[in-house]
């Protein structure tokens, strides 16, 4: 994430004292998320995109709140919890991708419309824009935490401001990743049973589309089973 970018520099550097290790836990944080894409897609069928999405989010959650509680200046700790951290983000990361196919497909499924190109470019402008505006604001995390810049010589930062990047590191972060997966759980209608079912309704399955005439009746169905 683009807010978390310069405020993590200053956490090696201030927090645990070693910038170098930077690159190491950056490394820790994206390298799983290319160890388990070959598995993404299977298990998210298997168990539910959406259902895996927050569960990832949640071990997300965990991992970072431990982290935090625990107020460790080992970096290695952090490196660790990072790691959890970014399988949990990896799995997230990739699965959303694949929810715009099933987006498009409940799109179909209550209109009548497919509109593929609408959807995708929606969501590809929102992933461009979000992290662009959210990256600009990591300067003022800093000043709101009383970070002094340094200007090539260090400057020692107080007790608070060091205990602020380590919050927003680790906590406040996990509060963000706590809201993600409560709009999904509560907003987003596409678990596994319903992403099958429209799957199926549009496949033109007479039994599931006996089922969904139950839905609501603002529901139009595009396809139905050959008359």
């Amino acid at each position: 994430m683009g807010i978390t970018q310069g405020v993590t520099a200053s956490l090696w550097l201030d927090y645990f004292g070693n910038g170098s290790l930077k690159a190491l836990a950056s490394l820790a944080t994206y390298l799983p998320a290319f160890v388990i894409a070959p598995f993404a897609t299977r298990l998210g069928l298997r168990l539910g995109k959406k259902e895996f999405a927050v569960a990832g989010l949640v071990l997300t959650v965990v991992a970072l709140t431990v982290l935090y509680f625990s107020h460790s200046h080992n970096p290695w700790v952090y490196t660790v919890a990072n790691l959890i951290a970014g399988v949990s983000l990896g799995l997230f990361n990739m699965l959303i991708w694949a929810f715009i196919t099933d987006v498009i497909d409940f799109q179909e499924v209550r209109t009548g419309q497919r509109d593929d190109g609408t959807v995708y470019a929606t969501f590809s402008w929102a992933h461009k824009v979000g992290p662009a505006l959210l990256g600009g604001l990591s300067g003022a995390v800093l000043t709101f935490i009383g970070y002094q810049a340094t200007t090539g010589k260090h400057v020692q930062q107080s007790a608070g401001t060091l205990d602020g990047l380590f919050a927003f590191s680790t906590v406040d972060l996990a509060a963000f990743y706590l809201v993600i997966a409560l709009v999904l759980v509560f907003s987003c209608p596409l678990n596994r049973r319903a992403v099958e079912q429209n799957a199926a309704i549009l496949a033109g399955r007479p039994e599931v589309v006996e089922v969904a005439r139950g839905a609501p009746s603002d529901a139009r169905w595009r396809r139905s089973p050959s008359r």
